[in-house]
């Protein structure tokens, strides 16, 4: 059986409905249906609805409504409905913002002498039962689980007495060691530099690596190579007139680059003659430069001139000069090559 109550939440009275229920009467046969206004207009904005129930004998029972849009229904669960008499309900709206508002009406309990009061169910709380179902839904869970978990225990499993707090263990696959050591030993070595992260070679790019001590030696010898690949030869020799004339040479091997410097100055002073520098490869090679330059033989002249050169078999590198002068004087000529790396 369904009643209908229309509940105008502006009214501050309590509404006489003039509706009864039996004791005893529960589900289908007792259901509420309630109909929330603001006057004449239903209210269809509340986020959710409530209802608490006075009965005669000062017991209260709480549940929740179902429906929307201002149209709610209630079954009767029974606990309601134990004690015969006046009963108040109290219908609680709640809008978004925190916002309640609330309406109350009333109805009869018909006393029922069949109905058996040797039962004391006390009230019904809703809130309780949700709870209770809650907590049951848990304790399902949490046996499930330990149910799975049940295999993986045994005699592997660690307790807080196989934690070791020191280094002094020796037996392994006993004993686990406790995080507070974990900071002593980061303290200690935190900053210590791992094998791995030791490099010998030269071509290392990963940052934070060191390199090996005997690379030491090998850098040494690389530094001590290179300053002894300076090659150079110095000469003097006479000028002739109207002839190319060697004034030094260098024999260089294949395998290397080198860059080829010269100078050259002669003994005569004389600002109305020329004197020259060149510098040629005899032999295979990859040459840039070598030009002849020019500068008169004021105060002595000087002379100077550079070659690239990569051999590609022994070649021969000659400093050599022109004899523009027909005077009696020396060429006087330094050859260096400096072997690149």
């Amino acid at each position: 059986m369904t009643q209908s109550v229309v509940l105008n939440l502006k009214d501050p009275t309590t509404l006489e409905t003039g509706i009864a229920f039996t004791q005893g009467d529960y589900g289908e046969e007792a259901v509420l249906q309630i109909l929330t206004k603001d006057d004449d207009t239903y209210i269809t904005d509340a986020l959710s609805a409530s209802i608490s129930f006075t009965r005669s004998d000062g017991y209260i029972v709480t549940g929740e409504l179902t429906g929307g849009g201002g149209i709610y229904q209630y079954q009767f669960k029974g606990n309601e409905l134990q004690s015969a008499g006046k009963a108040v309900a109290v219908v609680t709206l709640e809008f978004e913002g925190g916002r309640v508002s609330t309406g109350s009406f009333a109805f009869n309990v018909r006393y029922n002498p069949m109905f058996d009061r040797g039962i004391d169910a006390g009230p019904y709380i809703w809130e309780l039962e949700k709870i209770v179902a809650s907590a049951k839904s848990y304790v399902e869970y949490l046996e499930t689980l330990i149910e799975q978990l049940k295999p993986g225990i045994g005699s592997t499993a660690l307790t807080k007495a196989d934690l070791v707090n020191g280094f002094d263990q020796v037996e392994a696959g006993i004993k686990a060691l406790d995080a507070a050591a974990g900071k002593r030993l980061w303290d200690k070595f935190g900053d210590y530099i791992l094998k791995n992260q030791i490099v010998n070679n030269l071509l290392a790019t990963q940052p934070g690596n060191v390199l090996d001590a005997m690379q030491g030696k090998i850098l040494a010898d690389k530094f001590a190579q290179l300053n002894s690949d300076i090659i150079a030869a110095y000469n003097e020799i006479d000028a002739v007139y109207g002839t190319d004339e060697i004034v030094c040479s260098l024999a260089l091997k294949p395998g290397h680059q080198y860059l080829i410097l010269c100078s050259l100055t002669t003994s005569e002073s004389d600002s109305s003659a020329i004197m020259s520098a060149s510098i040629s490869c005899v032999g295979d090679a990859r040459v840039i430069g070598g030009i002849t330059v020019r500068t008169t033989m004021h105060s002595g002249g000087g002379c100077t001139n550079w070659m690239f050169v990569e051999p590609t078999a022994d070649v021969t590198i000659n400093l050599y000069s022109y004899g523009y002068s027909s005077k009696t004087y020396k060429y006087k000529g330094t050859l260096m090559a400096i072997q690149l790396r």
